[in-house]
């Protein structure tokens, strides 16, 4: 008897297997859309293909295979999001990032799985909050903090911060003359994250921590409160993906559990404080600006000032006020102090990373440099002219392409779609299912950038007959209503840091380009990038 009920919970086991996940039906109503259905398995989906890249934190490289080789428009399970898909079609992703098609308008948004990944860090990240009334809310707050009277501020700030890393930089290569040393090696992850949140604090806070070091702190040591704040923003970004891809209820296994992300959250608190109180005391950089044009005190106000503006005790729905409660002012303040200055830093990595390996290409950033400043060095460039630099221009763009700092934009199916999801007859979606933009595999597909798509090769933005950046297959930034708030200071930040830097030095990998470590979380980045330095 025993093995007879044995017998038919098998049997039922094997034919609930076969029947989800094997036949047919599996595919969405017998619809034709590609994806990994042979190596998905009861309850898990496709969890033992997913794990290993997670492991390795290169979760992106999954998601690129499988648009490769499955297709453009491919389906997959994950556990803790259900049914997925992956997409690199352009036509698709444009659809999918403005939020609909004529045949299926308004299908695309913004759902809960980051939002609830990140919740316990902050409810109200920008970047994270679901489409609706308060993603559009505090898209409005903050946008007018970043028009051009910011981006002017941006350049000048960005000009005076890179310079006085570079003061630095110079005081140790006039050491290593002096003591006739090897060429000095400069932990160049460490400053570029100094400059960089320098630049964010300034810009967007009018707050300055001094974070780089001065011309005469050779040997400074990593500032503790610093260093504590670099790596609660890196666990952070990092932990907020896996939470994305593991049902909550393994969270507490994977230790990032509401408990693991208190500590982080605490950091980075005190760091939010700090600068609320500086600007309420008025000992903030801003305090200056408005003395220097007191007729539009508005006109300057950086994101914070705008937030703190906006600050009310209200007990109302944060959806259905225009004002903003001290939560929603630090998780903004999270937003533009985690993942703004997060991936702007590993721009510039990257930039230095793939330049430090092409001397040829350092030498003609530095001519091109010198020679639109007119023989007055970097200093001497104006925004306009910081523009104008196409070489410049053409190796920030192929940086972003080949290292698409953001590696997907995610997204939910609105409403059931009987057929044509994604506007392609035949396929099917419903309603809640995940949406992947694979970003890395637009950027690196040889239809759009042809057979060298994997290679650093600045100068096909410099080919207009190549035709680089064509509509939907360059998002650095994302695109549509959702696209990155704050995209053009982050521009000028990377370009004005390249700028000076390769128009004074010469920079050299000071070790094998495969002991680079390149992760991806949330954001791409590379966690150490040594390099020697010499004048030109």
């Amino acid at each position: 008897m025993v093995l007879l009920v044995l017998g038919v919970y098998l049997g039922l086991f094997i034919g609930a297997y076969f029947f989800l996940f094997r036949l047919p039906r599996n595919r969405n109503r017998f619809d034709s859309m590609p994806g990994l259905y042979s190596k998905q398995l009861p309850f898990i989906g496709n969890l033992l293909q997913v794990f290993p890249f997670v492991a390795k934190r290169r979760i992106d490289l999954f998601f690129i295979n499988v648009v490769q080789t499955v297709g453009p428009i491919a389906r997959l399970k994950i556990p803790g999001l259900g049914t997925c898909y992956a997409i690199s079609d352009v036509n698709a992703v444009r659809k999918i990032l403005k939020g609909g098609s004529d045949r299926h308008p308004n299908c695309f948004i913004r759902g809960t799985d980051i939002h609830r990944a990140a919740m316990d860090f902050s409810p109200f990240v920008l970047a994270t909050l679901p489409s609706g009334p308060l993603w559009k809310k505090h898209r409005k707050a903050m946008q007018p903090a970043f028009g051009p009277v910011h981006l002017r501020r941006t350049f000048a700030v960005a000009t005076d911060s890179i310079q006085k890393l570079l003061r630095n930089w110079s005081a140790r290569i006039r050491l290593a003359n002096e003591t006739q040393s090897q060429l000095p090696v400069v932990k160049s992850a460490l400053d570029m994250h100094y400059l960089v949140a320098d630049i964010v604090c300034k810009v967007l806070m009018s707050v300055d921590f001094d974070l780089i070091p001065k011309e005469d702190e050779i040997d400074r040591p990593v500032r503790e409160d610093v260093k504590e704040f670099f790596d609660a923003v890196a666990w952070a970004l990092e932990h907020i993906m896996l939470r994305v891809m593991l049902p909550k209820w393994l969270w507490t296994l994977a230790r990032v559990s509401a408990k693991d992300v208190a500590s982080r959250r605490a950091v980075l608190e005190k760091v939010f404080k700090r600068a609320i109180a500086a600007k309420q005391s008025g000992t903030s950089l801003h305090v200056h600006l408005r003395e220097e044009d007191p007729s539009a005190p508005n006109l300057h106000m950086d994101v914070l000032d705008r937030l703190l503006s906006l600050q009310s005790s209200s007990s109302d729905d944060p959806a259905t006020t225009t004002t903003f409660t001290a939560e929603e002012v630090q998780g903004e303040m999270f937003t533009f102090l985690s993942a703004g200055q997060d991936g702007t830093t590993n721009a510039i990595l990257f930039a230095l990373f793939e330049l430090s390996k092409r001397p040829d290409l350092q030498s003609r950033l530095a001519s091109e440099i010198i020679s639109s400043s007119g023989g007055g060095g970097p200093q001497s460039l104006t925004l306009e002219k910081l523009t104008d630099l196409r070489l410049l221009d053409a190796v920030v763009r192929e940086t972003l392409r080949l290292h698409y700092i953001t590696p997907f934009a995610i997204r939910n199916i609105a409403y059931d779609i009987e057929d044509g999801a994604f506007d392609v007859d035949g396929y099917t979606a419903r309603k809640g299912d995940v949406v992947f933009v694979v970003v890395g595999g637009v950027h690196l597909s040889t239809e759009y950038y042809g057979p060298d798509a994997g290679v650093f090769n600045p100068d096909r933005w410099l080919d207009e007959k190549l035709d680089a950046g064509a509509a939907g297959t360059f998002l650095p930034f994302g695109d549509g209503p959702m696209n990155c708030i704050g995209q053009k200071i982050a521009m000028i930040e990377i370009r004005v840091a390249l700028a000076h830097i390769f128009a004074q030095f010469k920079v050299e990998l000071a070790c094998h380009p495969d002991d680079i470590e390149i992760a991806v979380t949330t954001t791409k980045g590379i966690k150490e990038l040594p390099l020697k330095i010499s004048h030109l």
